[in-house]
């Protein structure tokens, strides 16, 4: 399903509800609000293990960062420089440079999210608020705190395993966006309170379908995707609900008026055992989406791999998981999904699968950058 990322964009512009820097807040830079870095992780671990050294690609466990651009290093994955970078800036920044400070907090917690940090982030990320859950009175500090930051906030709550928490702050943060949109925005339309209120509506969705409450994460979807003005992305993921469910009736009358995605299409005709059709409908979109970036071919090369193997065509899933990845490894080996299909794949076919795995550890040291989910790679750790 396609949805939201859980963790904050901290690029996106955040609206504030008045000039921010007109407030200074002393300590939101101090060097004691922050944790050292970890100089290893779970991946270098994994290499240690199955990848003799001389074999190994080099990692930049430091986080340098000095001789690079930051557009650089996002599209590299190289999350540890970037938090290296963030804490910097960060100590280095006048306290009355408000703005500057609590958006260099959003990019090192997210940095930290990024690197399967959740610990560490969830710890500076209470520092953090622990300067601005003083500011008084609250409303005071509505104007000054991103909503990004609020968004992680809620994150933090999750990673400490409090689920019901988590679905009560993102429900707060769901009536902070209503309240802004009806006070900020023209009734009827669609301005960035609304749109934050939906996207933080799809985190609870996330979190519903994760704990297999269907029912739950319906009766939210139903409501934003008869919307006015609501993306088809929501009636999209509200069918796609309905499939999981085994609704199938649903699902056409909810997609009715919407122009339906290739992926869509074929979830939709494999649902219904008709594997061949899905398969055509993939290869056809396979070469349409192929000049409309990386994240739509993902999203198709990871379907049709599926779909090939239940049309009992093991090799050719193969051979198309393994083309992509010799074509834009940078791209692929960040994909959690993809490597994992890939694994599973070479498990299947079960010849070499282990030094095929490792080889594609390899590619994920060279390729991947910082947090990549281990365990997708199907190695023992």
């Amino acid at each position: 399903m396609s949805v939201p990322s859980p963790i904050p964009n901290p690029f996106e512009a955040t609206p504030r509800a008045s000039p921010v820097n007109e407030i200074v807040i002393e300590g939101l830079n101090h060097p004691t609000l922050f944790l050292p870095l970890p100089t290893t992780d779970p991946l270098n671990a994994l290499l240690s293990k199955h990848i003799p050294a001389e074999a190994r690609p080099h990692r930049d466990l430091v986080g340098r960062y000095e001789e690079q651009t930051l557009e650089t290093l996002v599209m590299s994955n190289s999350w540890r420089a970037l938090a290296r970078m963030a804490k910097d800036r960060i100590v280095a920044t006048p306290s009355a440079d408000t703005t500057l400070v609590l958006d260099l907090w959003s990019l090192r917690l997210t940095s930290l999210a990024r690197m399967r940090l959740f610990n560490q982030a969830t710890a500076e990320c209470s520092n953090l608020y622990s300067v601005l859950n003083a500011i008084s009175p609250p409303s005071v500090r509505r104007q000054i705190v991103p909503y990004e930051l609020d968004v992680f906030y809620a994150r933090t709550i999750y990673w400490s395993g409090d689920l019901k928490g988590y679905l009560d702050e993102l429900t707060r943060l769901i009536r902070l966006c209503k309240s802004m949109a009806r006070r900020d925005e023209k009734p009827g339309s669609w301005g960035i309170w609304t749109e934050r209120g939906m996207r933080t509506g799809m985190m609870v969705v996330t979190q519903l379908i994760e704990m297999q409450d269907y029912p739950g994460a319906l009766s939210i979807l139903r409501p934003l995707a008869i919307a006015p003005k609501a993306p088809s992305e929501i009636r999209f993921a509200l069918a796609r609900i309905m499939m999981e469910a085994g609704d199938t009736k649903s699902v056409k009358l909810t997609l009715e008026g919407v122009e339906t995605d290739a992926i869509t299409q074929a979830l939709e005709a494999a649902m219904l055992g008709r594997w061949e059709e899905a398969e055509e409908m993939l290869r056809k979109a396979h070469e349409d989406e192929k000049e409309n970036g990386v994240t739509r071919v993902i999203q198709v090369i990871n379907n049709l791999a599926v779909v090939l193997l239940a049309c009992g065509k093991l090799d050719e899933a193969i051979a198309l998981l393994e083309s992509m990845l010799k074509v834009s490894p940078a791209s692929f080996v960040a994909v959690e999904p993809f490597l994992y299909n890939l694994a599973t794949l070479y498990e299947l076919r079960s010849n070499a699968a282990a030094d095929r795995k490792r080889n594609m550890l390899r590619e994920v040291a060279q390729w991947g950058g910082d947090g990549i989910k281990t365990s997708a790679l199907k190695l023992p750790s």
